[in-house]
């Protein structure tokens, strides 16, 4: 009935009653989880692994033009130049008389020559041309990945914790890297008691696991290839304490 529903309800999640987790009718929750490693916009990344997916060279090129002016001057020159002439007139002018004296009057004209100096300037442009390329790295990174959990045995749980341990592929453990989070999310199975008022069977957390800490720590120690293990705690909706566990593998360049 509803009401056996309720009470099935209150009992589990405020309850915690033991009696449940001891009772072989109520099964430990067994989850099924799928891990999908999503790139910076979202989308699904298909070869794996978090970390560098993609590197993409990108060429720019500008060119730059200079413009030079040289002045280049002329100088024309016109001597300067004058001419005398001397003209002797033969008429003569008798003054006072028969056997009087005369003189000879001699005219002069002077024709000058104008100088001129001139000077021009011959202008001469002259451009340079110079091509600059410039190569750029655009790199594409997938640093979170999404897990999601659906029941096995329509039991349902709620997740609390999740651990996530980095090491090497020969299984050294980076203890300086481990982290553990607060994930606060519920499996509920349509199958379950409980599903009857309210359904989650495919719960999702995302967890970002190549955050700019851990790509920083592998690019500068020099380790290409490693792999994080997430493990999440919780207690299912019978009472046990239940983790689930997950290998991600990461390649950081």
């Amino acid at each position: 009935s509803l009401l056996f529903v309720f009470l099935f309800v209150f009992l589990v999640l405020f309850g915690g009653c033991q009696w449940f987790a001891d009772n072989p009718m109520f099964p430990k929750a067994k989850m099924d989880v799928v891990a999908e490693i999503l790139d910076e916009s979202g989308a699904t990344v298909t070869n794996g692994k978090v970390g560098i997916i993609s590197v993409t060279n990108i060429e720019s090129s500008s060119t730059d033009t200079s413009t030079s002016t040289q002045e280049t001057a002329s100088h024309t020159t016109t001597t300067n130049s004058s001419t005398t002439n001397s003209e002797v007139d033969t008429n003569q002018t008798i003054i006072g008389g028969t056997g009087g004296s005369g003189s000879t009057v001699a005219n002069t004209t002077i024709n000058a020559t104008e100088t001129q100096t001139v000077n021009t300037a011959d202008t001469t442009n002259s451009s340079e041309q110079s091509d600059t390329s410039t190569t750029t790295n655009a790199v594409t990174f997938a640093r979170d990945v999404k897990f999601t959990f659906k029941s096995l045995n329509n039991v349902g749980a709620e997740i609390t914790k999740c651990q996530v341990i980095y090491k090497s592929l020969s299984g050294t453990s980076i203890s300086s890297l481990t982290k553990v989070l607060d994930v606060h999310q519920n499996v509920i199975p349509s199958g379950s008691p409980i599903g009857a008022i309210y359904t989650q069977d495919n719960a999702t957390v995302i967890v970002e696991i190549f955050d700019p800490v851990i790509e920083n720590y592998f690019t500068t120690n020099k380790i290409r290839m490693a792999e994080a293990d997430v493990t999440f705690f919780g207690t299912d909706f019978a009472g046990h304490d239940v983790f689930y566990y997950k290998t991600v593998y990461i390649q950081a360049y």
